[in-house]
């Protein structure tokens, strides 16, 4: 059985997507349960402490809608065409937020009657209601890996990678080309778009910020001594090559070009969509062998990854989310205290920089 595939077209990709008000819509239909709405959510990407509400919800009857529809959202609210026919929600909720920022728009195929969600994907888009420009890099998506909330399971993991991305461009020369390989939303954009650096996201899933999409099991779609610099992130753990994949980076990457990778070693399973593997320092030290000045870094010591995990097991298993949500603040602050801690054989994740001879 096939579900059904929402799939925006964006004309522009990247940042120009941002701005992009306009939007070609696809639907891919499943071989389940046809469904009976289209739900379109706009929610800010970071929420607003007053008021506590969102932009709006707007509800159209699924059977109006073709296979293809145009989406406009802007500050006027939300329209959908089907062919040269606008269509009029059936239902629509005023969420009262007008606040200039990132907003994440929700669209949702759902169920006649029980409302279950049949497919859904989401993306990202500026709404200015002022009339300011915003600026892509100060409201760029994805903050939660750049500036995790306290009460994050995984706050110092996320904390730790983004100080270490941020110093690895800041020593890049302005006009350097970067690769970021499993980019996914391109997290990691405003850090080399503030140093004055090209970055391309290249990604087996295609997306709004994926500049080139990546078949697994072949070789990257660029040149030898194509990029000054490449980053990887939390990519390796989820392919069944990950020897492969460090020697085409090590290809794409020019004599003297730099290399950061983060790698978890004792770390939850987390399939996006899949996690094959963990690696330690001995596996680790094989693999960037063809780079020099290798170095390994570890972003937590034994008892701040016992600290770490323990979050992850909290915020999986405690319902009550002031209690949750305490217990996992209470020990992101101990987790400084344990800094003291000298056992580096345990670690949530490793940290590997090295340059191409």
């Amino acid at each position: 059985m096939t579900d059904w595939k929402i799939a925006p077209r964006f004309e522009t990709k990247g940042v120009k997507s941002l701005a992009e008000k306009d939007l070609r819509v696809v639907l891919e239909p499943g071989d389940g349960k046809r469904p009976g709405f289209l739900t379109i959510d706009i929610y800010p990407e970071i929420k607003p402490k007053r008021p506590k509400r969102h932009y709006g919800t707007w509800q159209f009857a699924f059977d109006q809608i073709g296979n293809e529809f145009a989406l406009t959202v802007d500050t006027e609210g939300v329209r959908v065409s089907s062919g040269d026919k606008a269509l009029s929600p059936v239902k629509t909720i005023e969420g009262g937020l007008r606040e200039d920022g990132l907003y994440i728009i929700y669209l949702v195929l759902a169920e006649e009657g029980t409302y279950r969600a049949l497919a859904q994907t989401q993306y990202y888009h500026h709404l200015s209601f002022s009339g300011a420009t915003l600026d892509p890099v100060k409201h760029w998506p994805e903050s939660c890996r750049r500036t995790p909330s306290i009460i994050a399971p995984e706050y110092w993991m996320m904390t730790r990678l983004y100080e270490a991305v941020e110093a690895f461009a800041a020593g890049l020369p302005a006009g350097s080309a970067v690769l970021d390989y499993g980019g996914g939303g391109a997290p990691y954009y405003p850090c080399f778009a503030s140093c004055g650096i090209r970055h391309t996201n290249a990604d087996i899933i295609d997306g709004q910020f994926v500049d080139v999409v990546c078949k697994p099991g072949e070789a990257l779609p660029f040149k030898s001594e194509a990029f000054d610099a490449v980053i990887c992130t939390h990519v390796i753990e989820h392919t069944l090559n990950p020897r492969e994949i460090i020697s085409e980076l090590h290809r794409v990457l020019k004599k003297g070009g730099k290399i950061l990778v983060g790698v978890p070693f004792a770390w939850e399973h987390h399939h996006q969509p899949t996690d094959f593997w963990r690696f330690g320092r001995n596996i680790l030290d094989n693999f960037f062998s063809p780079f020099r000045d290798v170095k390994i870094d570890t972003d937590s010591n034994a008892a701040q990854a016992l600290i770490m995990l323990r979050n992850c097991h909290y915020f999986r298993y405690i319902k009550n989310n002031l209690l949750r949500n305490t217990l996992i603040r209470w020990g992101n602050f101990r987790y400084k205290l344990a800094a003291r801690c000298g056992d580096q054989n345990l670690t949530c994740n490793y940290i590997i920089t090295g340059a191409k001879p």
